[in-house]
């Protein structure tokens, strides 16, 4: 923002759909594997489809009379994470979501750590980050996906403090700006999203 030239940043909330490491692919591995643990009450998902994400992408790189401009990008309103998850295992074909008490996830996982003392990234991000140099992005992916399947089954995915503060949050992020500047009209919803995603994960289950 404050650089000398013209700069669109683009600033995606939950990106899902094909290819998200993460919000997709890590929750249908969990999901085959064990199931995942959703807290009891659970908050909102700001998502955003992948295919959305590439439309704000092609109206910012064409913007006339760019200036240093800022433009959070979602979908068009946000939706329960079991709506996102239970529409994973049906097009999985199996995948459970254990609904668990916030106290007792709190509980477990015990005072956040103190973040502000080591700004370094830990040793398994250094890792991760060296071998996407040396091998590539997709191959890297290719086998982190291999070796996570190979992951005990039965083992749920349970929500460390970052994940918990994300399956809990009830804040809706706003797209006015993106709408008004960019001309960005998201095309999916959830229900699209996730008909788009469906052959994907069905892939993933075989």
């Amino acid at each position: 923002m404050a650089g000398p030239l013209a700069a669109a940043i683009l600033q995606p909330t939950i990106v899902y759909g094909p290819g998200s490491a993460l919000w997709t692919d890590g929750f249908a591995r969990a999901l085959l594997a064990g199931g995942v643990v959703l807290p009891d009450p659970e908050g909102l998902c700001n998502g955003v489809f992948v295919e959305d994400v590439v439309q704000a992408c092609l109206r910012a790189a064409v913007l006339p009379g760019l200036g240093r401009e800022r433009f959070v990008i979602s979908g068009p309103e946000p939706f329960a994470w079991s709506a996102l998850l239970e529409g994973y295992a049906k097009a999985l074909g199996r995948g459970e979501i254990h609904r668990v008490p916030v106290a007792g996830i709190v509980a477990r996982l015990g005072p956040k750590p103190d973040e502000t003392t080591d700004h370094s990234p830990p040793a398994a991000a250094r890792v991760s980050a060296m071998l996407r140099r040396l091998i590539g992005h997709r191959r890297f992916e290719a086998l982190a996906g291999k070796v996570k399947g190979r992951l005990k089954r039965g083992a749920r995915m349970e929500p460390d403090h970052h994940l918990l503060e994300e399956f809990t949050g009830r804040g809706t992020c706003r797209i006015d700006h993106a709408r008004a500047r960019l001309g960005y009209a998201p095309d999916y919803d959830l229900a699209a999203g996730l008909a788009a995603t469906e052959a994907h994960l069905r892939r993933m289950a075989r």
